[in-house]
């Protein structure tokens, strides 16, 4: 049977950059937000470059992100990390989970942003 198998909805990708820390002060604030983005289906790319502060709130986040996009089957990367977020992340092995694995990437890094997040 032609077309089992194959999902007829179509991948998209949204990028999200985060505006605030990821710290305790920074998800109470903005972590909302970032749920309330993260659905439906594709690849959610959170990019970290503005992050400078990431503790185990963030890493909540996250991972709170990560299941909901599990649950429906697609996919999150994380991108742009630097400094100490890199290095938890780094430490946790958490950064090979989150690597960018998207198939056919379009869009170079930077590429465009559909929402921006402030706390």
């Amino acid at each position: 049977m032609p077309g089992v198998g194959v999902p007829s909805v179509p991948v998209s990708d949204m990028r999200i950059e985060i505006d605030f820390e990821m710290d305790a002060e920074g998800v109470r604030r903005g972590g909302e937000a970032l749920l309330g983005l993260a659905v439906g289906p594709g690849y959610v790319v959170i990019d970290l470059g503005a992050v400078s502060r990431l503790d185990s709130s963030g890493i909540g986040l996250l991972v709170h992100v990560q299941k909901r996009k599990l649950e429906g089957n697609w996919h999150l990367a994380v991108t742009n990390v630097q400094g100490q977020p890199r290095e938890l992340l780094d430490e946790l092995r958490l950064l090979s989970v989150w690597a960018d694995r998207r198939p056919d990437v379009r869009t170079a890094p930077g590429g465009e942003v559909e929402a921006v997040l402030q706390g």
